[in-house]
């Protein structure tokens, strides 16, 4: 029942979350075999009003991710949760 084995290309991801810090894009539970590729991932509010700290969260039960050629403007741009890297 996860996303897996899916591909996001040639998206612009901005101004996520409205409370607290968010991320651009989350992978979560053990979705595996994803590509994100030639994305833009930002976060266009005034500074203040900024959200998007994390540009993408892999959570520490996620699979293969690949990510190539992706623009993200975030104060953390890949937080990457997990324990080992597939």
């Amino acid at each position: 029942m996860a996303g897996h084995r899916n591909r996001l290309e040639n998206n612009l991801i901005e101004n996520n979350g409205d409370k607290g810090d968010a991320a651009g894009i989350r992978v979560r539970g053990e979705t595996r075999g994803l590509v994100f590729r030639n994305n833009i991932i930002r976060d266009t509010r005034a500074p203040e009003a900024r959200k998007q700290a994390v540009g993408i969260r892999i959570e520490e039960q996620a699979g293969e991710v690949i990510l190539e050629d992706n623009e993200i403007e975030a104060r953390t741009k890949v937080e990457d949760q997990r324990k080992s890297r597939p």
